[in-house]
Protein backbone atom coordinates (compact mmCIF):
# COMPACT_ATOMS: atom_id res chain seq x y z
CA UNK A 1 0.00 0.00 0.00
CA UNK A 2 2.99 2.31 0.23
CA UNK A 3 4.09 4.79 2.86
CA UNK A 4 2.09 7.80 3.95
CA UNK A 5 3.74 10.95 2.68
CA UNK A 6 5.12 13.10 5.48
CA UNK A 7 5.52 16.35 3.60
CA UNK A 8 6.95 19.75 4.39
CA UNK A 9 4.30 22.46 4.27
CA UNK A 10 6.05 25.80 3.92
CA UNK A 11 2.85 27.74 4.56
CA UNK A 12 2.75 26.53 8.18
CA UNK A 13 6.45 25.87 8.61
CA UNK A 14 6.17 22.25 9.68
CA UNK A 15 5.71 18.71 8.44
CA UNK A 16 2.23 17.34 7.90
CA UNK A 17 0.33 14.23 6.85
CA UNK A 18 -2.68 14.40 4.52
CA UNK A 19 -5.74 12.28 3.90
CA UNK A 20 -8.36 12.42 1.18
CA UNK A 21 -11.25 14.77 1.86
CA UNK A 22 -14.00 12.55 0.39
CA UNK A 23 -13.18 9.62 2.67
CA UNK A 24 -12.06 11.35 5.85
CA UNK A 25 -14.01 14.61 6.24
CA UNK A 26 -17.09 12.88 7.60
CA UNK A 27 -17.73 15.52 10.26
CA UNK A 28 -17.63 18.53 7.94
CA UNK A 29 -20.27 21.25 8.30
CA UNK A 30 -22.30 22.95 5.59
CA UNK A 31 -19.86 25.84 5.95
CA UNK A 32 -16.92 23.54 5.09
CA UNK A 33 -18.69 22.13 2.07
CA UNK A 34 -19.68 25.53 0.67
CA UNK A 35 -23.38 24.74 0.88
CA UNK A 36 -24.23 28.19 2.27
CA UNK A 37 -24.83 30.91 -0.37
CA UNK A 38 -22.00 33.43 -0.47
CA UNK A 39 -19.65 31.28 1.62
CA UNK A 40 -16.42 30.05 0.05
CA UNK A 41 -15.91 26.33 0.70
CA UNK A 42 -12.83 24.76 2.27
CA UNK A 43 -9.73 25.85 0.35
CA UNK A 44 -8.81 22.21 -0.18
CA UNK A 45 -11.93 21.70 -2.29
CA UNK A 46 -10.70 24.47 -4.57
CA UNK A 47 -7.29 22.81 -4.76
CA UNK A 48 -8.91 19.58 -5.94
CA UNK A 49 -10.32 21.50 -8.90
CA UNK A 50 -7.04 23.26 -9.64
CA UNK A 51 -4.88 20.15 -9.26
CA UNK A 52 -6.79 17.02 -10.34
CA UNK A 53 -3.79 14.81 -9.54
CA UNK A 54 -4.47 15.44 -5.85
CA UNK A 55 -7.28 12.90 -6.03
CA UNK A 56 -4.95 10.05 -6.90
CA UNK A 57 -2.35 11.20 -4.40
CA UNK A 58 -4.87 11.33 -1.57
CA UNK A 59 -6.23 7.92 -2.53
CA UNK A 60 -2.71 6.55 -2.08
CA UNK A 61 -2.43 8.34 1.25
CA UNK A 62 -5.75 6.85 2.38
CA UNK A 63 -4.51 3.36 1.54
CA UNK A 64 -1.23 3.91 3.38
CA UNK A 65 -3.03 5.44 6.38
CA UNK A 66 -5.07 2.27 6.80
CA UNK A 67 -1.90 0.38 7.76
CA UNK A 68 0.14 3.24 9.22
CA UNK A 69 2.61 2.52 12.01
CA UNK A 70 3.95 5.13 14.39
CA UNK A 71 7.49 3.83 13.95
CA UNK A 72 7.24 4.38 10.19
CA UNK A 73 6.32 8.02 10.77
CA UNK A 74 9.21 8.39 13.22
CA UNK A 75 11.71 6.93 10.75
CA UNK A 76 10.40 9.15 7.97
CA UNK A 77 10.76 12.27 10.11
CA UNK A 78 14.20 11.21 11.30
CA UNK A 79 15.39 11.32 7.69
CA UNK A 80 14.21 14.89 7.12
CA UNK A 81 16.56 17.88 7.08
CA UNK A 82 14.05 20.55 8.01
CA UNK A 83 12.82 20.86 11.64
CA UNK A 84 10.84 17.81 12.74
CA UNK A 85 9.95 18.81 16.29
CA UNK A 86 6.35 19.45 15.20
CA UNK A 87 3.87 17.52 13.06
CA UNK A 88 0.35 18.36 11.95
CA UNK A 89 -2.43 15.81 11.47
CA UNK A 90 -3.92 16.71 8.99
CA UNK A 91 -3.36 19.64 6.64
CA UNK A 92 -5.91 18.07 4.30
CA UNK A 93 -8.55 15.69 5.55
CA UNK A 94 -9.55 14.57 9.06
CA UNK A 95 -7.37 12.61 11.49
CA UNK A 96 -10.38 11.06 13.27
CA UNK A 97 -12.68 9.98 10.48
CA UNK A 98 -13.82 6.88 12.38
CA UNK A 99 -13.16 5.07 15.62
CA UNK A 100 -10.31 3.02 14.09
CA UNK A 101 -8.26 6.20 13.76
CA UNK A 102 -7.95 6.62 17.53
CA UNK A 103 -5.32 3.85 18.01
CA UNK A 104 -3.50 4.96 14.84
CA UNK A 105 -3.06 8.50 16.11
CA UNK A 106 -2.14 7.27 19.59
CA UNK A 107 0.55 5.02 18.10
CA UNK A 108 2.02 7.90 16.09
CA UNK A 109 2.14 10.10 19.19
CA UNK A 110 3.71 7.45 21.39
CA UNK A 111 6.29 6.61 18.74
CA UNK A 112 7.29 10.28 18.54
CA UNK A 113 7.43 11.38 22.19
CA UNK A 114 9.86 14.24 21.51
CA UNK A 115 7.66 15.77 18.81
CA UNK A 116 4.62 17.98 19.32
CA UNK A 117 1.62 16.88 17.27
CA UNK A 118 -1.09 19.39 16.37
CA UNK A 119 -4.53 18.01 15.48
CA UNK A 120 -7.35 20.35 14.38
CA UNK A 121 -10.52 18.27 14.25
CA UNK A 122 -14.24 18.36 13.63
CA UNK A 123 -14.66 14.87 15.03
CA UNK A 124 -15.83 16.49 18.28
CA UNK A 125 -19.23 16.64 16.57
CA UNK A 126 -19.50 12.86 16.96
CA UNK A 127 -20.21 12.12 20.66
CA UNK A 128 -18.43 8.76 20.64
CA UNK A 129 -15.31 10.08 18.93
CA UNK A 130 -15.29 13.16 21.17
CA UNK A 131 -15.26 10.99 24.29
CA UNK A 132 -12.49 8.77 22.92
CA UNK A 133 -10.39 11.75 21.86
CA UNK A 134 -10.75 13.24 25.33
CA UNK A 135 -9.75 10.02 27.07
CA UNK A 136 -7.09 8.59 24.76
CA UNK A 137 -5.58 11.42 22.70
CA UNK A 138 -5.91 14.78 24.43
CA UNK A 139 -4.34 13.33 27.57
CA UNK A 140 -1.10 12.49 25.74
CA UNK A 141 1.67 14.93 26.73
CA UNK A 142 2.76 15.70 23.15
CA UNK A 143 -0.61 16.13 21.42
CA UNK A 144 -2.48 19.44 21.09
CA UNK A 145 -6.05 18.75 19.94
CA UNK A 146 -8.22 21.71 18.93
CA UNK A 147 -11.91 21.59 18.03
CA UNK A 148 -12.44 23.26 14.67
CA UNK A 149 -15.41 25.66 14.69
CA UNK A 150 -17.15 27.90 12.16
CA UNK A 151 -20.23 30.21 12.05
CA UNK A 152 -22.63 27.26 11.72
CA UNK A 153 -21.65 26.14 15.21
CA UNK A 154 -23.18 27.79 18.27
CA UNK A 155 -22.04 29.44 21.44
CA UNK A 156 -23.69 26.65 23.42
CA UNK A 157 -21.59 24.08 21.57
CA UNK A 158 -18.46 26.09 22.28
CA UNK A 159 -19.34 26.41 25.98
CA UNK A 160 -19.90 22.66 26.18
CA UNK A 161 -16.46 22.06 24.64
CA UNK A 162 -14.88 24.50 27.09
CA UNK A 163 -16.56 22.72 30.01
CA UNK A 164 -14.89 19.51 28.82
CA UNK A 165 -11.46 21.15 28.59
CA UNK A 166 -11.22 21.59 24.82
CA UNK A 167 -9.24 24.31 23.10
CA UNK A 168 -10.75 25.60 19.87
CA UNK A 169 -9.93 27.29 16.60
CA UNK A 170 -12.53 29.39 14.78
CA UNK A 171 -12.70 30.42 11.14
CA UNK A 172 -15.24 32.19 8.99
CA UNK A 173 -18.03 34.71 8.71
CA UNK A 174 -21.53 34.54 7.30
CA UNK A 175 -24.76 36.53 7.61
CA UNK A 176 -26.61 35.55 10.74
CA UNK A 177 -23.88 33.17 11.83
CA UNK A 178 -22.10 32.91 15.16
CA UNK A 179 -19.10 35.24 15.42
CA UNK A 180 -17.02 32.83 17.47
CA UNK A 181 -15.68 32.75 21.03
CA UNK A 182 -14.91 35.98 22.88
CA UNK A 183 -11.34 36.90 23.81
CA UNK A 184 -9.71 34.81 21.13
CA UNK A 185 -6.00 34.60 20.36
CA UNK A 186 -5.44 36.12 16.91
CA UNK A 187 -3.38 33.69 14.85
CA UNK A 188 -0.13 35.56 14.01
CA UNK A 189 0.24 33.74 10.71
CA UNK A 190 -3.08 35.17 9.52
CA UNK A 191 -3.65 38.37 11.50
CA UNK A 192 -0.14 39.79 11.91
CA UNK A 193 0.82 42.58 9.57
CA UNK A 194 2.43 41.05 6.47
CA UNK A 195 1.77 37.67 8.14
CA UNK A 196 4.20 36.35 10.74
CA UNK A 197 6.94 34.24 9.18
CA UNK A 198 10.09 32.46 10.23
CA UNK A 199 13.46 33.66 8.96
CA UNK A 200 13.43 31.21 6.07
CA UNK A 201 10.02 32.50 4.94
CA UNK A 202 8.07 29.48 6.17
CA UNK A 203 4.93 29.81 8.27
CA UNK A 204 4.89 30.92 11.89
CA UNK A 205 3.07 27.77 13.06
CA UNK A 206 6.40 25.97 13.28
CA UNK A 207 7.54 28.19 16.17
CA UNK A 208 4.32 29.64 17.64
CA UNK A 209 3.85 29.06 21.37
CA UNK A 210 0.79 31.06 22.41
CA UNK A 211 -1.64 29.79 19.80
CA UNK A 212 -2.58 26.23 18.86
CA UNK A 213 0.29 24.72 20.87
CA UNK A 214 -0.49 26.67 24.06
CA UNK A 215 -2.31 23.73 25.74
CA UNK A 216 0.97 21.79 25.80
CA UNK A 217 3.66 24.49 25.78
CA UNK A 218 2.00 26.93 28.19
CA UNK A 219 -0.43 24.62 29.98
CA UNK A 220 -3.50 26.68 29.21
CA UNK A 221 -6.67 26.32 27.17
CA UNK A 222 -6.91 28.60 24.15
CA UNK A 223 -9.44 29.80 21.56
CA UNK A 224 -7.59 30.68 18.34
CA UNK A 225 -9.17 32.98 15.75
CA UNK A 226 -7.98 32.13 12.25
CA UNK A 227 -9.77 34.77 10.22
CA UNK A 228 -13.02 35.50 8.41
CA UNK A 229 -12.26 34.62 4.82
CA UNK A 230 -13.68 37.99 3.72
Amino acid sequence: MGEVEVRWCKDIGMFTIDRGIPNSCRHATAFCRGEIPGVTPCYNLKLYKLYPNMVGKDARNDSAWSVIQGEDVRRSLDRKRKPTDRLRLMSRGEAFATIVDIPRVRDIARSNPDRLIWIPTRAWRNPILRTLIEAEIATLPNVAVLASLDPTNTEDQWRDLVSRGWSTMFYGKMPGGWNGPPNTFACPKIHARNKARQRDGSGHCGVCRAGCFAPKLLGRRVDVHLGTGH
